[in-house]
């Protein structure tokens, strides 16, 4: 799905981190805690959960493509966060990928894309893919 040739580097991701953590309080660890699951999620993008959420091939999006979609998303991905933030199905269980995928994508929106994203790059694309009327429901 990845829409770019080039790839999220580590100092990208060291930047925006950089970013995030210093709008986070130190007190009772949070600060920390943020840091260390970001960093974990960079590590290990879980890319094969983001592909079935999407209802494509566990092997159809690289851990770049999804690191891109996580941290760096392009309008194109902007789009497909309403998809990403749906729950799973009423009757899924507890390792569904959904589950996980809401909760990365989640996280990533408030304390990423929506304070520090350009209105064009991510809300714009974001609120036309259908977020507000899901909202609604």
């Amino acid at each position: 799905m990845s829409n770019s040739s080039s790839s999220c580097t580590k100092i990208q991701f060291e930047a925006l981190l950089a970013q995030v953590s210093a709008a986070l309080p130190e007190a009772q660890g949070i600060r920390a805690s943020v840091v260390a699951r970001l960093t974990k999620l960079w590590e290990d993008p879980k890319e094969a959960s983001l592909a079935a959420s999407l209802g494509q091939a566990a092997d159809s999006i690289s851990a770049d493509d999804a690191r891109r979609a996580i941290f760096f998303p392009d309008p194109s991905w902007a789009a497909r966060y309403p998809e990403l933030l749906r729950s799973p199905p009423a009757n899924a269980d507890a390792k569904h990928p959904q589950y996980s995928v809401q909760i990365e994508f989640t996280t990533m929106l408030y304390l990423v894309h929506v304070p520090y994203s350009a209105w064009p790059d991510f809300a714009e694309p974001f609120i036309l893919a259908g977020i507000l009327a899901r909202l609604l429901r």
